[in-house]
């Protein structure tokens, strides 16, 4: 990669200087547009409940925090260095990746000053979130329109965010996101917006990272990665997210509970359908318990799977926090989780998988997949 970089908020860095990556998450984000577009499970919630208290820990970290005002971490800038000090002191924490896209992204140039001040590097993105979280206006975006959005970002730099000799921050990466009501089809302004992205990471060569989760069925997902593909971006820089949101089998809880001979397990054939195709994948939500998702047992034994199958160079880890409640600064561990739980628990199944790989998962696959030639910018 000697002739590659990666694009963090304080400029082009040398990929084998990113040091251990946390490869999805939230740092200072405004969700403003994703609560407004679930604001009906809000009405639901007893304010209190959603006050920032010790006896309400758990029922945040379930999900809910993201109604939490007390629990909002948008353009806070002393948390986020403390974060990313707790990250670096704790576990060697070099890099953070920020996946928020237009409208959900923090102020870059705060981020730029946690960095300053951490040393942690961070990697942000451009890119539109999925329809209903994002801004009304993106809505009705073209493909052409999606693409002379994030590119100008891509060639100019993040408006507004100069310092005081003007440099801008430029996106490391770009981020689209789809979604599914009924599990089989989505937004048409979503595919517009794959469309353009892929058009872009083919000719910019920057990585596309796609958000496609649950309740999106697993045909869904897969052809979500097939249209990447089909409209030209090349395989080794798509990061399908959230894969380990499909590990648990019923990944639908209700039937589990409805059959008492219905087993709990894991299943890893979509990953490997992704895998095959040449992609990376995410096993970036360590430590979510919505209810929604799998535990980490699951994850684990999931992740073990995929290792002992060999596909331990297209795997990249986080935790997709984008709220306090499971930071540091509230009695979590925040970026730092999956270094200090996952990954000393897969290193006691040497017979099944190679320590080789577990630098891989943490150092080399964020780095690969983050490093690009800016020629082509």
């Amino acid at each position: 990669m000697a002739d590659k970089i990666v694009r963090t908020v304080l400029g082009d860095i040398d990929p084998d200087d990113l040091g251990l990556t946390t490869a999805h998450e939230h740092t200072i984000s405004d969700m403003t547009d994703l609560v407004a577009a679930v604001a009906q499970y809000k009405e639901m919630i007893p304010a209190e409940m959603l006050e920032v208290r010790p006896e309400n820990m758990a029922f945040l970290r379930s999900g809910t925090a993201l109604f939490s005002e007390g629990c909002s971490p948008y353009n806070d800038v002393d948390w986020l260095i403390g974060e990313l000090g707790f990250f670096r002191d704790k576990v060697g924490g070099g890099c953070v990746v920020d996946a928020s896209p237009i409208g959900m992204r923090g102020d870059v140039s705060l981020m730029r000053r946690a960095s300053e001040e951490t040393g942690v590097h961070l990697v942000v993105c451009t890119g539109l979130y999925y329809e209903t979280g994002r801004a009304e206006k993106y809505r009705s975006y073209t493909p052409d329109q999606v693409y002379e959005l994030c590119m100008r970002e891509v060639r100019e730099g993040i408006e507004g965010s100069e310092d005081e000799n003007g440099a801008r921050v430029y996106p490391g990466f770009v981020k689209c996101g789809m979604s599914s009501a009924d599990g089989v089809t989505c937004p048409q302004c979503e595919w517009d917006t794959l469309e353009a992205l892929a058009r872009i990471a083919g000719e910019a060569g920057l990585s596309l990272h796609v958000h496609s989760a649950k309740p999106m069925g697993e045909e869904l997902v897969y052809s979500v990665a097939r249209f990447a593909l089909d409209h030209g971006c090349p395989a080794e820089r798509l990061d399908m997210m959230h894969l380990d949101q499909y590990v648990r089998y019923p990944w639908d809880i209700d039937e589990y509970l409805r059959g008492y001979d219905v087993a709990r397990t894991v299943n890893v054939d979509l990953q490997q359908r992704i895998l095959e195709l040449g992609c990376y994948i995410g096993f970036d939500g360590y430590s979510n318990n919505a209810i929604v998702c799998p535990d980490n047992f699951d994850r684990i034994k999931a992740l073990i799977e995929l290792l002992s199958r060999g596909w331990g160079e297209r795997i990249v880890l986080g935790h997709d926090i984008s709220d306090k409640s499971r930071s540091c600064a509230m009695g979590g561990a925040g970026w730092a989780d999956f270094a200090l739980n996952l990954i000393p628990k897969i290193y006691e199944f040497p017979d099944r998988v190679d320590a080789d790989d577990i630098d891989k998962l943490i150092y080399d696959n964020p780095a690969r997949l983050l490093a690009f030639d800016p020629t082509g910018v």
